[in-house]
């Protein structure tokens, strides 16, 4: 029978070396980093192109309850300009 070893004298499928594994926390990279949905670049460009998402993602952050709410009322008054705007278009108003 053959007994295949690398070149360090170890068989091949050895595990039991604990100095050669690798630490989980190396694996990963920032592990203190926040996941995107909770970043703020991204809550700012989802309030912007994608307002429910956005809203809901603001609600769900982080964020002091001042920024929640700003951020919600001008998502409200943005919509509701735009409504206005359209409905003067269209002269039913």
């Amino acid at each position: 029978m053959v007994d295949w070893k690398d070149d360090d004298g170890r068989r091949i499928g050895d595990w039991q070396h604990k100095d050669l594994r690798k630490n989980a926390n190396d694996l990963v990279e920032d592990v203190g980093q926040k996941p995107w949905y909770q970043q703020s670049f991204w809550i700012v460009i989802f309030l912007l192109v994608f307002w429910p998402v956005g809203i809901v993602l603001c609600w769900r952050s982080g964020w002091p309850l001042t920024g929640k709410l700003l951020a919600t009322i001008l998502v409200l008054l943005s919509i509701a300009g735009m409504m206005w705007v359209n409905a003067q278009r269209l002269g039913l108003v």
